[in-house]
């Protein structure tokens, strides 16, 4: 019984965490979007099927970072503020998201996401 509270603590921890997990495409791609645009390529490296493109992509990410001063990154952190998100295609183990920025609807970027264990990953990106 005196474990009782450190049992506790480690499932409400646990939980914790797991609410954090991306449990839609949707939610990961949002997320993908968003730690992209702050740089956060410890937090985009999560959400990538750690393929050669995504690692290429991952590694422009780390060289934009180093590359762009502060004051213009700046600007990446509102991109794809209003955009449009669209499941094109889902089933239980793949997916298919297409988002649109608000401001250039000509220029769509559909990602292809596939569910690992119980994680949605980002396998491609293609810009179109």
């Amino acid at each position: 019984m005196k474990h009782y509270p450190s049992f506790l603590i480690f499932i409400l921890l646990l939980l914790a965490c797991e609410s954090q997990s991306h449990n839609t495409p949707k939610e990961t791609v949002i997320a993908y979007i968003t730690a992209s645009n702050q740089f956060d390529s410890q937090e985009v490296e999560n959400l990538l099927v750690l393929n050669s493109d995504n690692k290429i992509k991952l590694e422009t990410l780390k060289k934009m970072e180093k590359s762009i001063p502060d004051e213009r990154k700046t600007a990446f952190k509102v991109r794809y503020k209003d955009a449009v998100y669209y499941e094109k295609e889902m089933t239980d183990s793949t997916a298919i998201i297409v988002v649109t920025p608000k401001d250039n609807v000509n220029l769509p970027i559909e990602f292809d996401l596939k569910k690992v264990n119980t994680k949605w990953l980002i396998e491609s990106i293609i810009y179109h």
